[in-house]
């Protein structure tokens, strides 16, 4: 997943200060364009400043790869790919929070369901193959693909997983932030 911010030089002055991009510790990689050429950048303590003279008209593009973590209740941050058998976390991908809500996956809440079922995340998270139609709040293109195992019945079935931020037009229910993760092998 990616964010992308265009910018847009409307005026400029001859001894304008440089253009300064926070780098967000979600980000896992920030490359800069200007006017679609690579921008030479100067690191500026968790910014990275445009170090050449814009002028009106120029256009920045800057696009921030998410960085994926689970992190454990102990404050151990782990890549999906690190992995190793189960561990229960929160899932986070760039500025989002993932859960589970029962509007959307009853059967995930079936019981026994707290402490009982495993999201199975694939080695390369992805958004679903099709998508539900959009609803307020929501955009499918934040969505991740991936399958659980359920605590009390057999077999391994899908799941989508959405972000917190998905929940402020939804009616109030269970939300599930908190999970069990394994790596598909």
């Amino acid at each position: 997943m990616r964010s992308r911010l265009e910018i847009e030089v409307r005026h400029a002055v001859k001894d304008a200060p440089a253009v300064a991009l926070r780098r967000p510790e979600w980000s896992e990689s920030m490359s800069v364009t200007v006017n679609g050429t690579a921008a030479r950048l100067r690191d500026a303590g968790g910014y990275a400043e445009v170090d050449q003279r814009l002028i009106a008209g120029d256009r920045i593009d800057v696009a921030l790869a998410h960085r994926a973590f689970i992190e454990t209740r102990d404050g151990r941050r782990l890549a999906p790919r690190e992995v190793g058998g189960e561990v229960e976390g929160i899932l986070t991908v760039g500025p989002w929070l993932f859960a589970v809500d029962d509007t959307r996956e009853p059967l995930f809440f079936s019981e026994p369901w707290q402490g009982q079922n495993v999201v199975i995340l694939p080695a390369a998270l992805h958004a679903p193959a099709s998508w539900p139609e959009e609803a307020r709040f929501q955009d499918p293109r934040r969505h991740l693909a991936a399958h659980y195992e359920h605590g009390g019945f057999p077999g391994t079935h899908p799941l989508v997983l959405r972000p917190i931020s998905e929940q402020t037009g939804g009616a109030p229910g269970t939300l599930a932030t908190w999970l069990r993760y394994r790596s598909e092998t």
